[in-house]
């Protein structure tokens, strides 16, 4: 299920797709630029994750993308995907096998993330987490090893806490 923008976030629908346009567009080229086959059906996958305004399951993904594509495997849409992650275009959510795009379209470490996950809404913002991550590493020494770099930080947005009472905060 998809989430409304937030009342500061709204835009027309014609202002998302030339953002979202643009976002395929440097999509492309940042795969160009890493020698990466960014097919069609990828940069649809991709194009489709960007509609989306909340973490999207595949499954919820290929429903959507049905609707254009019939014929679409659940396998192509795992694949691109993968390659997606793998190009650094979007991102995991492990707690909630959900996907969102990435947040930053500049070259950045995309091992050292942090996703705030709003536990009413879905909403997911990504910051950098250089620090938190740093504290990982340090701890590689004494004992201690880590498979991913990801933080996921579950709770309310600001928009969510702003619709709570103050008795159920």
């Amino acid at each position: 299920m998809a989430r409304e923008p937030s009342k500061s976030n709204r835009s027309t629908a014609g202002d998302a797709a030339i953002r979202d346009d643009a976002r395929v567009e440097h999509a492309r080229a940042h795969c160009e630029a890493r020698r990466l086959n960014f097919t069609p059906q990828r940069a649809a996958v991709y194009r489709t994750l960007l509609a989306f305004n909340s973490p999207v399951k595949a499954y919820d993904l290929l429903t959507r993308m049905q609707q254009d594509a019939p014929g679409m495997a659940p396998m192509t849409i795992y694949r691109a995907l993968d390659f997606l992650i793998g190009a650094g275009l979007i991102h995991k959510i492990a707690a909630t096998a959900s996907f969102v795009p990435c947040a930053h379209e500049g070259a950045h470490a995309h091992g050292q993330v942090a996703f705030f996950v709003c536990q009413r809404c879905g909403a997911v913002d990504e910051v950098e987490a250089k620090d938190m991550i740093h504290a990982l590493d340090r701890a590689r020494p004494h004992g201690r090893g880590f498979a991913m770099q990801s933080i996921e930080v579950h709770g309310l947005c600001a928009d969510c806490i702003a619709e709570t009472s103050p008795a159920q905060r």
